[in-house]
């Protein structure tokens, strides 16, 4: 048994603290004849909780868990501005074109040149930075995610199935980690202090 679990890449599901899977009303012991085995993934999360006995009975049943290779992120429906993936040359341009046509700001118009100005850039915005929301998805989730995916979920053999998902949970550490870099590395107290 023990070979057939390493070979296979599994390890049982067992916690000393709960309940034993049988007790033995005639020698009021308890014992685990039910054996509950897990792939070793790493990302893959599966979890084994013993319940009460049945009225009438001296087995208790299990339920098992098991947590997805990806976790998907549930969005709030706000429709928010993507600046990852804003065509700013085109930003840009247009600002410069638009900003000629702006009118001049006097005393008697600073109002209203202030609002043309904001108008001009919500305008300009909506045109070259995309907006919306997703309902789910996954951080960092790209291309190279996706072919990986798919060749976890077609894999036809055990160890095709261990790389791709190694693969998998490998490339989105590493991606969530140079976000968080790049996100760590950009912020200072010269602009907000409640930012950094």
């Amino acid at each position: 048994m023990a070979d057939w679990s390493c070979t296979n890449n599994l390890h049982t599901l067992y916690d000393p603290k709960q309940l034993t899977s049988f007790q033995s009303a005639r020698w009021n012991s308890g014992t685990n004849p039910d054996v509950t085995f897990s792939t070793l993934i790493r990302g893959t999360i599966s979890t084994r909780e013993v319940f009460e006995q049945f009225p009438h009975s001296q087995h208790r049943p299990s339920l098992i868990r098991t947590m997805p290779l990806i976790s998907f992120t549930r969005s709030a429906p706000i429709p928010r501005w993507n600046f990852r993936k804003a065509d700013w040359e085109r930003y840009k341009d247009l600002t410069n074109n638009l900003a000629d046509s702006l009118p001049t700001p006097r005393m008697h118009n600073i109002n209203f040149a202030y609002k043309q100005f904001t108008q001009t850039l919500k305008t300009v915005a909506k045109q070259t930075i995309l907006k919306g929301f997703r309902k789910s998805y996954i951080p960092t989730w790209d291309e190279e995610c996706s072919r990986l995916y798919k060749e976890y979920l077609n894999a036809d053999s055990q160890d095709t199935i261990h790389s791709s998902a190694s693969a998998l949970t490998d490339l989105l550490d590493k991606k969530r980690h140079d976000r968080w870099i790049d996100t760590v590395s950009n912020i200072d107290f010269t602009q907000s202090s409640r930012k950094a």
